[in-house]
């Protein structure tokens, strides 16, 4: 059996360095919550043309656990506090994304980079994932891998609460995505990595 390592720092998850890694932090959870509103994952079966209900649960339970309690403590957690209040404030429409600085630009890019990472990797539909990307992101948090595009817009119609889509660009001879966007909203704010 292949042993799990970090996604992160590559650094293998044993039970004393494994974490559960909260795909959005609980500061957000808190922000777009929505009361009696369960978060559900559903896949396209196009031979059926239908959607199939894979899990529902609370969005403060969508973890994964592939992060090494290093990273989640570590980088992703300074990352995650020097986003938060950009984010807040994108969020709720007291700024605007081009008012911001280089370096705050990187930091939300960075962190949608992050999360979208996250969001794909809890989808056991999608193959592999250019993880060398996720680790350059690990090494240098404060820059954006070259190979990454984020696209934000501020909505100021879209309801709160959290929305996200993996589609993937699959080529009849492979197996897994030529290409893989994920798309997520958090309250007014949408991103697609």
């Amino acid at each position: 059996m292949a042993r799990r390592t970090c996604v992160g720092c590559c650094k293998p998850l044993t039970k004393d360095i494994s974490s559960r890694e909260h795909i959005l932090p609980q500061w957000l959870v808190q922000e777009v919550k929505l009361p009696d509103l369960a978060l559900k994952h559903y896949i396209r079966r196009e031979d059926e043309n239908k959607d199939e209900l894979l899990r529902s649960h609370d969005l403060g339970s969508f973890v994964i656990k592939n992060v090494s309690v290093q990273c989640n403590n570590g980088w992703m957690s300074r990352l995650e506090g020097r986003a938060k209040p950009l984010l807040l404030d994108l969020m709720n429409m007291k700024a605007s994304l081009l008012q911001l600085s280089r370096d705050d630009r990187t930091t939300v890019s960075a962190w949608a980079i992050k999360t979208a990472f996250m969001i794909a990797s809890a989808q056991n539909i999608i193959g592999s994932l250019p993880w060398h990307l996720f680790r350059r992101l690990a090494e240098v948090p404060e820059t954006v891998p070259v190979e990454s595009s984020v696209l934000a817009a501020q909505l100021p119609f879209l309801p709160k609460g959290f929305l996200y889509a993996c589609p993937g660009d699959v080529l009849p001879q492979h197996q897994d995505p030529v290409s893989l966007r994920v798309g997520f909203t958090i309250s007014r704010l949408h991103f697609v990595v």
